[in-house]
C-alpha cells in the first residue's frame, strides 16, 4: 500500500480490463495525482470514457464502479488485509494483525 507506482500501476491494470466492457469511474482521494498518473501512463484509458473522481471521507484508496453506478468494488488497506486474514489460521492472524 505504500508504494503508489505499484499501486497505480495495479490500477491502471484493473481499469483496463474492466473498461474493456463498460465505463467505469474511480473515484478516489487523490484523484488530480491519480489522473496525472493515466495520463502519463494510461492516456488512451482516459480518452476510452474512464472517469476519475475526487472523494473525500473515505477510508479506501480507492473505488471503481460502473459509470452506471450499479456495483462498486473498494480497496484499501483494511479491505487488502481482512481479504487475506480469510486465508491465514488464528495463531498467524495473531501473529501478524
Amino acid at each position: 500500500m505504500a508504494d503508489k507506482e505499484y499501486l497505480n500501476k495495479f490500477i491502471v491494470s484493473l481499469a483496463a480490463q474492466w473498461s474493456a466492457n463498460e465505463s467505469i469511474v474511480i473515484s478516489t482521494t487523490n484523484a488530480e495525482e491519480l489522473k496525472k498518473y493515466f495520463a502519463a501512463n494510461a492516456k488512451a484509458l482516459l480518452d476510452k470514457g474512464v472517469r476519475i473522481e475526487q472523494v473525500n471521507g473515505t477510508k479506501a484508496l480507492f473505488t471503481i464502479s460502473p459509470a452506471d453506478g450499479s456495483y462498486k468494488v473498494n480497496f484499501g488497506e483494511e479491505e487488502f488485509e481482512n481479504y487475506f486474514k480469510d486465508f491465514l489460521r488464528p495463531q498467524l492472524v495473531e501473529m501478524l494483525f
